[in-house]
């Protein structure tokens, strides 16, 4: 079976002059196929795949044509699988105006809200070669595995408890992560399999970021611009909000194992 990172509905917003402006949006609804795209772009969509890894690795992405997801996978051919690493990510400078892929240059509060799911039951993280998911909310680059920067939403790490974490990071994924906000509230600790609703806030005046979740079951995906999606709390960080930041997408990490992983 294949090892799949799945995102569902994303809308990308910011605060203008007077009112809430949506950015970006994609419900994966449109150029869709069941075959699997291996580097450049998602047909005409307006995401392109770069995978990395060992010599052979087998990862990919497509916008499934049987549910409307965007889906990571270490099995996108019939070649072996292999350790390595798929980002499926779209250009922040396309985003509509008044949007800044500098996030301090912003005039007024940045929302990110999607879905997000993967079909492991303990991730165990990021070191190359073992399974961890994440969506990069605003990077400097293509390659989320290293040699970039940023800010992303992350699900796996070393032991058997693994909360939902917004964390920045420094040469890629597979580099430095320091967390900014861990999930903390009752029900929302440690998550395996489960479908999630997701939102993140960002102040450009103070730098404050908030995590909101929600956990919708192991059924199915469900709006996560509607109903109650819990604060996780607020913390304040700088480091890469001043730099530009021209990406956001969907990293996916994994080795050999065959069973079917899933986000976004």
């Amino acid at each position: 079976m294949k090892k799949i990172y799945v995102l569902g509905l994303m809308i990308f917003s910011t605060l203008g002059l007077f009112a809430q402006v949506t950015v970006f949006t994609d419900d994966f609804s449109t150029n869709q196929s069941l075959t699997y795209t291996t580097s450049g772009a998602i047909g005409a969509s307006a995401w392109s795949v770069l995978t990395g890894g060992i010599v052979g690795q087998d990862f990919g992405a497509r916008r499934n044509t049987v549910v409307a997801q965007l889906e990571l996978t270490n099995d996108a051919t019939a070649a072996a699988n292999q350790s390595g690493w798929c980002f499926t990510s779209t250009p922040t400078s396309s985003f509509t105006a008044p949007y800044n892929t500098t996030l301090n240059l912003n005039g007024g509060l940045i929302t990110w809200t999607f879905n997000m799911r993967q079909i492991r039951t303990n991730p165990a993280g990021f070191v190359a070669g073992s399974y961890g998911v994440a969506f990069i909310l605003a990077g400097d680059g293509t390659n989320g595995a290293a040699g970039t920067t940023g800010y992303a939403v992350a699900l796996g790490q070393p032991g058997t408890t693994d909360p939902i974490r917004l964390l920045k990071f420094n040469n890629g994924m597979q580099g430095t992560i320091a967390n900014i906000i861990t999930s903390n509230t009752v029900g929302l600790t440690t998550f395996g399999a489960d479908y999630l609703s997701i939102k993140v806030t960002y102040v450009p005046s103070t730098d404050t970021w908030e995590l909101f979740l929600r956990n919708d079951g192991l059924a199915a995906f469900a709006d996560p611009t509607t109903g109650i999606l819990v604060s996780q709390g607020t913390a304040i960080d700088n480091q890469f909000t001043g730099a530009s930041l021209g990406f956001m997408g969907g990293y996916w990490q994994g080795s050999t194992r065959t069973h079917t992983d899933s986000i976004l």
